[in-house]
């Protein structure tokens, strides 16, 4: 599908510099086609589970009467999210929503700045802390390399339905998931068997 690089708004000196997390979460440039995976990076309306870290599939990309399609941010992105059971929006097919640039206020270098953005990311592969709270019928994950915090892999796994539903990329050593026996452990395993003497 033919791709459409959207360009953030920004005001303000070196705004448009300033990273995505800088920025409050909106991207400067975002790519985006018909069929894209997309994850939303803010709430829009809790209630209803359309909140940050929702995924969707992008149906259409619009622009209102009179705007420049090459110009100028579109009017509004439709996204059909994953198990949206909400209402509809009029003018919009069952189940689809759309979602309208966002402007948020942040200060870069000491200066005053705003970025007007779509609040998504495109997720076609998510971290592990992005994917708590999610349910996924499939996923492909990556082992082979040590988790910096104890338990993502764990995390990881745990998210999806069935073990037929998990692809793992590449071959990876169980070790890496057992406790190794420094002297720090040592210590608290003596620690916690004396503790446990002295509640008895």
């Amino acid at each position: 599908m033919p791709v459409k690089i959207l360009t953030a708004i920004n005001q303000g000196q070196d705004a448009a510099k300033a990273s995505e997390d800088e920025a409050d979460n909106l991207a400067n440039t975002l790519h985006l086609c018909i069929g894209a995976r997309v994850m939303l990076s803010s709430n829009l309306w809790t209630e209803i589970g359309l909140v940050n870290s929702s995924m969707g599939t992008v149906v259409d990309i619009t622009w209102e009467l009179g705007q420049d399609p090459i110009t100028s941010l579109p009017f509004a992105v439709l996204i059909a999210f994953d198990g949206y059971s909400g209402p509809d929006f009029p003018g919009c097919p069952q189940g689809i929503v759309p979602v309208f640039p966002a402007t948020r206020q942040f200060e870069f270098k000491g200066n005053a700045c705003s970025r007007t953005q779509f609040p998504l990311q495109l997720a076609y592969g998510i971290t592990v802390h992005k994917s708590q709270g999610l349910t996924l019928s499939k996923a492909v994950l990556n082992l082979a390399t040590r988790e910096h915090a104890l338990g993502l892999s764990y995390v990881a796994v745990s998210q999806v339905k069935t073990l037929q539903g998990l692809l793992f990329e590449c071959p990876f050593d169980y070790d890496h998931f057992q406790v190794k026996e420094t002297n720090t452990f040592k210590d608290r395993e003596l620690d916690v068997l004396v503790r446990n003497r002295q509640i008895i």
